[in-house]
């Protein structure tokens, strides 16, 4: 946060929108994990009128974005939604595939926390083929492990093991442990639903 508050002393000296909107926005983030709401939403909400009063649509995408997970994070499913579909809308009118990509899985897992799981699926698909579009292992990784605990939560098992299985190899080979320690905890709720209690080394070496 310090060095945020930097960031954003030195925009305003040298007049520099982009830089302040941006430091504010990081601010916010930093205080959002903290679980301070409030000075959370008081940075994002600073950092959008500045990136509405200059007109920078990705800014804007990615505010938005950020607004609607703490949003989530606070089960205001109607407010995360709100933001959430502009930050989409925005991100298709910059054409930006990753940013299109993590609207939709934002929006997926809203839905499914709201135990709207077919609407959570065709959301996290719709973030799939851009992930696939873009080549990005790291986004098929994240996905692949949303439609499978979509599926899990569905009791379709045999679809849910066959993302995150997927999850689990994408995330091997590039190297992502986090996903792929969350990817290993759904492998165990799904044999916690199958009543597999027989423990299995499926030769994954985290560390």
């Amino acid at each position: 946060i310090e060095f945020y508050r930097k960031a954003q002393a030195v925009s305003e000296t040298e007049n520099y929108p982009a830089g302040l909107s941006k430091a504010l926005r990081f601010r916010g983030n930093s205080h959002w994990y903290q679980g301070n709401y409030q000075k959370a939403f008081r940075f994002q909400k600073q950092a959008l009128e500045i990136a509405e009063s200059t007109k920078n649509k990705q800014h804007q995408a990615f505010i938005y974005n950020t607004l609607g997970l703490i949003y989530w994070t606070l089960n205001d499913s109607t407010r995360a939604l709100s933001n959430l579909e502009r930050s989409l809308n925005l991100a298709k009118e910059l054409n930006s595939l990753i940013d299109i990509a993590t609207a939709y899985n934002n929006i997926g897992l809203v839905h499914r926390k709201d135990e709207r799981y077919e609407h959570s699926i065709k959301f996290f698909n719709e973030a799939l083929n851009r992930d696939l579009l873009l080549k990005s292992k790291w986004g098929q990784g994240y996905t692949h492990r949303n439609i499978g605990m979509s599926y899990l939560r569905m009791g379709r098992l045999d679809e849910a093991e066959t993302h995150i299985k997927q999850a689990v190899a994408l995330s091997l080979e590039i190297g992502n442990k986090t996903n792929l320690v969350k990817a290993m905890l759904e492998l165990g709720n799904l044999a916690l639903e199958r009543k597999n209690w027989k423990r299995k080394n499926p030769n994954v070496h985290v560390l």
